[in-house]
């Protein structure tokens, strides 16, 4: 018998073991907490009391879906992993019915999914319930910092650190910088403050440009560490990065992303991942001119749900 239900604290333990397991399955580590948790739980507006639904097949859990509400661009992101000994499609439709029922409840307009390009089954899943195919973001990669750092040696600018108090200044530069962007949800300076915590971003890392009192560009990382059986690799992504629209077409993205890229290589960095627009060919341009390689694609799936 299959049943759907928000999460009650009693399903805690066994909702810990099964994200164990969905970890491993996506080929990722797993350090301790679901990731949903880690990624939502102190967000602002999220509560897994009714954002997290489990599906149970004779009361084991089957799987789960996740929504995080974006409702100042009037959308709900879905999530959702559904465990392969079950009918997955069976499993799937009731879970992405109960979160998207949550989506209008809340009064969102629309639905959002994410989805592997080599994940051709939800693709084709997705489809079958409704969703289109709406937009494609790109996985670009620098495996090795020497790529970069000959395309930044002649590239100088003085930048800043981030300092305790520039969240307000922060949240709104990146707000001017890709408003009208798609899939770009406004930041509060409570947001910035969350993002830094979720992804353990080092205020020392993250570079500015000032004028005065406001923030023209900015370069937000963050560092991923991979431990293997020899060595360890610093892998940094590049969680944010952009120019005022003031001061843009003027060269600064170059200067900006030039100097971070010189700055995560003192920081002993082995290589530089970012996602992009693919459909924002300026900046894939750029990334291009700096060493990064196209690694994987991201398609963006949407559903109305008014």
């Amino acid at each position: 018998m299959l049943t759907v239900a928000n999460i009650e604290p009693r399903d805690w333990e066994k909702f810990q073991r099964f994200f164990r397991y969905a970890y491993h399955m996506k080929g990722e580590i797993w350090t301790g907490g679901s990731p949903i948790l880690k990624n939502n739980l102190g967000c602002p507006n999220y509560s897994p009391e009714t954002d997290i639904f489990l599906a149970e097949w004779n009361r084991r859990i089957s799987g789960i879906a996740d929504v995080t509400p974006e409702l100042r661009i009037e959308r709900v992101i879905l999530d959702w992993f559904v465990h392969p000994a079950f009918p997955r499609k069976k499993v799937g439709r009731e879970l992405l019915k109960y979160a998207c029922e949550r989506g209008r409840r809340i009064g969102a307009k629309k639905a959002h999914l994410c989805v592997p390009e080599e994940d051709k089954f939800s693709r084709d899943f997705f489809v079958e319930l409704g969703f289109e195919e709406t937009r494609c973001f790109v996985e670009l990669e620098a495996l090795s910092t020497e790529n970069f750092a000959a395309a930044s040696s002649t590239v100088s600018v003085e930048v800043e650190h981030f300092r305790p108090g520039d969240e307000a200044l922060l949240a709104t530069t990146q707000n001017r910088v890709f408003s009208g962007s798609w899939g770009f949800c406004p930041n509060s300076p409570e947001e910035i403050r969350y993002y830094l915590r979720l992804t353990g971003s080092k205020w020392q890392d993250i570079l500015l440009i000032r004028d005065e009192a406001k923030i023209t560009g900015y370069f937000w990382p963050h560092l991923i560490v991979k431990q293997g059986a020899i060595t360890t690799k610093k892998k940094w992504r590049i969680h944010m990065f952009g120019v005022d629209p003031e001061f843009q077409g003027k060269g600064w993205g170059k200067k900006i992303l030039s100097a971070g890229l010189r700055h995560l290589r003192t920081r002993g960095a082995t290589s530089v991942g970012l996602t992009a627009d693919s459909e924002n060919s300026p900046a894939i341009t750029l990334y291009r001119s700096f060493g990064f390689r196209l690694k994987s694609r991201h398609f963006w799936y949407e559903k109305p749900l008014m």
